[in-house]
């Protein structure tokens, strides 16, 4: 992958655990948001588990 592609990665890494962090301290967020933050968590996990 290219840089900008590991970026944008890490930044999509960064912006789900801020979801769930503000969804567990009780902030308001959208349950599709959390939903597609641990969707996008599980594939990243999964992403990394098979690839190498």
């Amino acid at each position: 992958m290219a840089l900008g592609s590991y970026i944008r990665f890490f930044l999509g890494i960064a912006l789900s655990l801020e979801i769930l962090r503000l969804w567990i301290t009780g902030g308001a967020v959208s349950m599709i948001a959390i939903i597609l933050s641990v969707a996008f968590l599980i594939l990243s996990a999964a992403y990394f588990a098979f690839r190498f």
